[in-house]
């Protein structure tokens, strides 16, 4: 951020220093004045967009690091009742926030971090098909991008076990209610809030041997290690 402050405000002095010398000895004094006025107006207005993107892309990313920290933190809880617990699986490409693995499952688990407003409820709804908040739907596409990251860990896990292990797509949204309207079938998106993950999940059935899970914890760990 301070990078981008500090090239683009040094590149409008340049700028402006070099036009002035060349208007002052090209034009008169009078029309120099206004038309070095005008080039500077230009130069100090594309400098300040240039400088709000970034600081916006800035506040996004620690918005996002932020949500992300809090989710894993909540998810390693878990480790105490025999979870594995991954974060940030890189892809080709991409990445996978979290995977968790337990008797429970083969949880991808892909964090969504959003500004709350400054009053009134915070509330995401799913009806199955369309995530919204507070009643107006999410830009983007985050119900398949988290069943695109499910499908590639299923995918990795499958080529380096030789077996086909199932994997449940999951969006949480650290500080918002979430109220998923279709239910928690296996395989569908889940959509929960932040806070009650482990504890939803720990009241799951057993789908897994511990003998499965060690040998696709032992898998995963492979990967993030190469």
């Amino acid at each position: 951020m301070h990078n981008a402050i500090g090239e683009y405000l040094g590149a409008v002095v340049l700028v402006g220093f070099a036009l002035g010398a060349w208007i002052q000895y090209l034009l008169p004094s009078v029309v120099s004045a206004w038309m070095l006025t005008i080039f500077a107006a230009i130069a100090v207005v594309g400098a300040v967009v240039k400088i709000r993107r970034a600081a916006m892309e800035a506040s996004n990313y620690k918005l996002g690091r932020d949500g992300e920290v809090a989710v894993g933190q909540y998810l390693e809880t878990m480790r105490e009742d025999g979870a594995k617990v991954f974060h940030d699986l890189q892809g080709d490409g991409f990445n996978v926030d979290h995977v968790v693995v337990c008797s429970k499952g083969i949880l991808v688990i892909e964090t969504k971090t959003l500004s709350k407003p400054d009053s009134g409820e915070a509330r995401i709804t799913y009806d199955g098909t369309i995530l919204r908040k507070n009643g107006i739907p999410l830009k983007g596409d985050p119900i398949t991008q988290v069943k695109a990251a499910s499908n590639y860990v299923s995918s990795i896990l499958k080529e380096s076990t030789g077996k086909r292990f199932s994997t449940q797509p999951i969006l949480t949204f650290p500080g918002w209610y979430v109220d998923n309207q279709v239910g928690f079938h296996s395989g569908e998106v889940w959509s929960l809030s932040t806070k009650g993950l482990p504890a939803f999940i720990r009241n799951r059935r057993d789908v897994l041997t511990l003998s499965d899970v060690s040998l696709a914890a032992y898998h995963l760990s492979r990967l993030l290690r190469d």
